[in-house]
């Protein structure tokens, strides 16, 4: 969908296929010449988990987050690795908290 604005009438949509919209058009009510009109996309008729979607896109490209970790309990650097609890099964728990007891001194046991 493009807009063309006369400057008798008003704003009149056309459609075209992509890349194929021509500079001006004729006004089908006046028959002048109607130039082009550049405007934003439809985003409205965009899903709405789409229209999110996009809208996180931007803002994290042009103002990203910043995400903190707590890292309590680890050196200065070193970042505590994930615990899976299918680990703590397979090792046994008593296996696994010495494990984390020699890694990570300070560490709370979870």
């Amino acid at each position: 969908m493009y807009e063309y604005e006369c400057s008798k009438c008003a704003l009149i949509e056309r459609r075209y296929p992509i890349g194929s919209a021509p500079g001006t058009d004729k006004c089908p009510t006046c028959g002048k010449e109607a130039r082009r009109v550049y405007s934003p996309p439809y985003l409205n008729r965009t899903s709405r988990p789409v229209a999110t979607a996009l809208e996180q896109s931007y803002k994290s490209a042009h103002d990203p987050e910043v995400v903190k970790r707590d890292t309590s309990g680890t050196q200065q650097g070193e970042q505590r690795p994930a615990v899976n609890p299918e680990v703590k099964k397979l090792v046994g728990e008593k296996a696994w908290k010495n494990v984390r007891e020699a890694r990570h001194p300070a560490a709370p046991a979870n």
